[in-house]
C-alpha cells in the first residue's frame, strides 16, 4: 500500500485546525487503501489511517476519522474499557463478538462526533456511508425475535447468542442513526417487548453515556467512562444469570 504524501487533498478550511490538533497528539500515517472506506488503526499514539485509492478525495469522510482521534484524545478509551469488561466473561464474550464491541464503541464514539461535525459545517447526509440506509427494520425484528429464545428439552427456554447479539448491535444502531427521516419507535417497542429487562439495560446505558461529558476533565476519583462500562457489564451480568444460552 501507498503512503499518501499529499494530505492538503483530504483537507478544507474547516478541517485543518482540527487536523493540527490531532496531530500534535498523535504520530498519524495515511495510506490509500483498495476498500472504498475511510478508517483507522489505533495503537497507544500511533495511528495509521487508511483512505480509498480509487476515489476522489472526501474532506467530509476524512474529517469523520479526524473527530475519532479526537475523541480519543480525550482519552476515551470505550472501545478497550467495552472488550475488558465482557471478554472476563465466559456467558458474556458469547455474545459480545469483538465485531459487536467495536460496532457499540463506534456508535457511542459517533453521538458524541456529530454535533462538532455539524458545527463544522459539513452535510450531514455525508456523516456515515450509509445515511440512507436504516439501521432497524421489520425484517431484523422477525429474525431477531424468531430466533431469540425457543423452548428446549425438557421445556427449558434456551437464548440464541447470535440472536441476542443482533438484538444489542441493532439497537444501538438505531440510537445512533443520523438521519432524521427514520423513526425507530416501532421497532424499538418490539424490540422493549420482546425482552424489556435487556431493553432497559441497553437504555439506561445509553442515556447515561449521553449525560456523560468526555470533553470536560474527570479526576482520578470521579464517577468516569471505566465505571459506566463497568456498570453496563454488571446489569447484563444479572441479566444472563440462570439463562441457557448458546450459540
Amino acid at each position: 500500500m501507498a503512503q499518501v504524501t499529499d494530505i492538503s487533498q483530504y483537507l478544507d478550511e474547516r478541517s485543518t485546525k482540527l487536523w493540527k490538533t490531532v496531530n500534535s497528539l498523535f504520530s498519524i500515517s495515511v495510506f490509500y487503501y483498495y476498500q472504498n472506506i475511510y478508517t483507522l488503526n489505533v495503537i497507544g499514539n500511533t495511528v495509521i489511517m487508511f483512505v480509498p485509492a480509487d476515489s476522489k478525495p472526501c474532506a467530509e469522510s476524512f474529517a469523520h476519522e479526524l473527530l475519532h482521534l479526537y475523541v480519543r484524545s480525550t482519552k476515551t478509551y470505550i472501545d478497550g474499557a467495552l472488550s475488558y469488561s465482557f471478554n472476563e466473561s465466559s456467558v458474556l464474550s458469547s455474545i459480545f463478538s469483538e465485531q459487536l464491541i467495536q460496532h457499540i464503541a463506534n456508535t457511542l464514539e459517533h453521538v458524541k462526533m456529530y454535533p462538532i461535525y455539524l458545527a463544522m459545517g459539513y452535510d450531514k447526509k455525508l456523516f456515515i456511508s450509509d445515511f440512507d440506509k436504516p439501521k432497524l427494520t421489520s425484517a431484523d425484528i422477525v429474525s431477531i425475535r424468531n430466533n431469540f429464545r425457543k423452548k428446549g428439552l425438557f421445556h427449558k427456554v434456551v437464548y440464541k447468542a447470535s440472536a441476542i447479539n443482533s438484538y444489542i448491535g441493532k439497537f444501538f444502531a438505531a440510537k445512533a442513526c443520523p438521519n432524521p427521516s427514520f423513526n425507530y419507535s416501532a421497532y424499538l417497542r418490539e424490540l422493549l417487548e420482546l425482552d424489556s429487562s435487556l431493553y432497559v439495560i441497553l437504555d439506561e446505558f445509553w442515556q447515561r453515556w449521553l449525560d456523560y461529558d468526555i470533553f470536560i476533565e474527570h479526576g482520578p476519583l470521579d464517577f468516569n467512562y471505566n465505571d459506566l462500562c463497568f456498570d453496563f457489564h454488571q446489569a447484563l451480568k444479572q441479566w444472563a444469570e440462570g439463562k441457557r444460552i448458546r450459540k
